[in-house]
């Protein structure tokens, strides 16, 4: 070894005794995460979300029960869509979940994920562009700008925040998740169909996917038909409570197990010329109380226009929200209310407007526009699909809130859409879920980990066939076909 190549290898060496320079590399996580700005320092300027344009409010660092301590940032992005963002300070999965809001949205559902949290994932939640109740929209009055923030443009601007966000915080996500349910899940399809770019998988349960056409009048309808035109009652929360017993006297052993739950509940049928009566009380339905009924399955306009009714199984889910109960009005009297005095028609009829019965044939032509700004009816997915996104809906049987139908309805235009040969395969699954409410609860094995359902189906491409559903009380199981196969038996009883 000539003389200078020898004294570079020493001074090779001795830098490399002496300094980091001949340390083994740094994994990915610790590049990324190394000299990551502190929480605090989220409050600083950051160009990126200038430009969207956003405002971090607060950012702090604080304890969050299992899921020990976070970052949580706090702000709005423009004009007034308020989120909280969560960022574990360890043991982060190097992904983001967006936790969807309900009813009317107006506050921040960021609490709702916090099980996800646990799991080591950063979340985020928007109030969707106001401030309010789940149940009233005053907010929207003769504000079409907040209109759309709650339609649609709210979850994309605050997706767009939390990743400049975790970027700046040196945790760029490597995938973006959305879970929401109702309107949840209709913030879910919105996405996948207006901004497919915004997440890599999407979980909607029992999204309000015909928001006005679909869901409103339904709701309306349901609630006007029930209390009757001449101040009594067409329908009361006894009749009902003798047509759900009949129900289920009529139609529960047709899946060959009698448990509460109606497996497929467009096989059962009641004859209504005969008497239908509660047995444990002996009330009987009176031939108004049948017709209302009745009325009520079918829906507005006998069921056209996506407006069909509830499914058989669902009668006890009508009491307290079609009907009144214990001296209370029902829950859809007051919320359909606020919806069309401020959201469904273009111009707003405002607070002193009712709605009335005989004026209802009005309202779906009058809502049309309304309705297609809040509806995420369209079934072309191709933008989602050929980037890898992949979506998953369930749905519960027992529904009231948003009938199945709607998803029902969507599944199939999303089949039948004319693809172009050789395009990517689906990426939508769905699932109808027996004996389930609307979004949980109800009598049947209901309970999913959708979000693990998700990983899956995201890290290995397989899509879905069935999910695994759980009781956590008895241990019983039951594996749910994807749509449109029914669902399977119930194992571990």
């Amino acid at each position: 070894m000539s003389a200078p190549t020898a004294l570079y290898s020493w001074l090779v060496l001795t830098l490399c005794l002496s300094t980091a320079a001949c340390a083994e590399p740094q994994s990915e996580d610790e590049a990324q995460t190394e000299g990551a700005p502190t929480c605090e320092a989220l409050r600083g300027p950051i160009a990126a979300l200038d430009a969207l344009p956003a405002k971090v409010l607060s950012s702090t660092e604080r304890s969050v029960d299992g899921a020990g301590t976070v970052c949580e940032v706090s702000g709005y992005a423009a004009p007034q869509s308020q989120f909280t963002l969560r960022i574990p300070a360890d043991d982060w999965n190097g992904k983001l979940l967006f936790q969807g809001c309900g009813g009317f949205c107006g506050s921040i559902y960021i609490d709702r994920a916090n099980d996800a949290l646990a799991r080591g994932y950063a979340t985020v939640a928007t109030n969707m562009g106001h401030v309010g109740t789940p149940i009233d929209a005053v907010w929207a009055y003769d504000n079409p700008v907040a209109e759309v923030d709650f339609a649609y443009r709210a979850t994309h601007r605050v997706a767009r925040a939390a990743e400049i966000l975790l970027t700046a915080h040196r945790r760029e996500p490597s995938k973006h998740y959305f879970r929401g349910c109702s309107t949840g899940g209709r913030q879910g399809l919105m996405a996948a169909q207006r901004y497919p770019e915004d997440f890599d998988g999407i979980i909607a349960g029992a999204p309000v996917i015909d928001y006005l056409h679909g869901s409103g009048l339904q709701l309306l309808w349901s609630v006007l038909v029930a209390q009757g035109t001449d101040g009594q009652p067409a329908l009361t929360s006894e009749d009902v409570a003798a047509l759900a017993a009949h129900v289920q006297d009529r139609c529960d052993a047709l899946d060959g197990n009698v448990d509460g739950v109606l497996d497929q509940p467009r096989q059962c049928s009641i004859d209504w010329t005969a008497p239908i009566c509660g047995a444990s009380t002996g009330h009987c339905l009176s031939e108004t109380a049948k017709e209302t009924a009745q009325a009520v399955y079918r829906g507005p306009f006998d069921g056209q226009a996506g407006l069909r009714g509830p499914e058989f199984g669902s009668e006890a889910n009508w009491i307290g929200n079609y009907v009144g109960s214990g001296g209370r009005p029902p829950l859809y009297a007051g919320f359909m209310r606020d919806l069309f005095r401020y959201l469904a028609f273009e111009s707003d009829p405002g607070p002193d407007w009712t709605p009335r019965l005989e004026d209802f044939d009005r309202y779906l032509a009058d809502s049309a526009a309304q309705h297609a700004l809040f509806s995420a009816t369209d079934p072309d997915l191709r933008a989602f699909a050929e980037r890898g996104g992949k979506l998953l809906i369930y749905h519960g049987w027992r529904d009231q809130s948003v009938v199945p139908q709607s998803t029902i309805d969507y599944l199939d235009a999303v089949a039948a859409f004319d693809r172009e040969p050789g395009g990517t395969e689906s990426p939508v699954r769905g699932f109808l879920i027996p004996g389930m409410n609307h979004c949980h609860g109800g009598p049947g094995i209901h309970a999913v980990d959708w979000l693990s359902v998700l990983e899956a189906w995201d890290a290995t491409g397989q899509a879905p066939d069935s999910v695994t559903a759980t009781d956590g009380e008895s241990g019983r199981t039951r594996h749910i076909h994807a749509y449109p196969k029914p669902p399977g038996p119930v194992s571990g009883e």
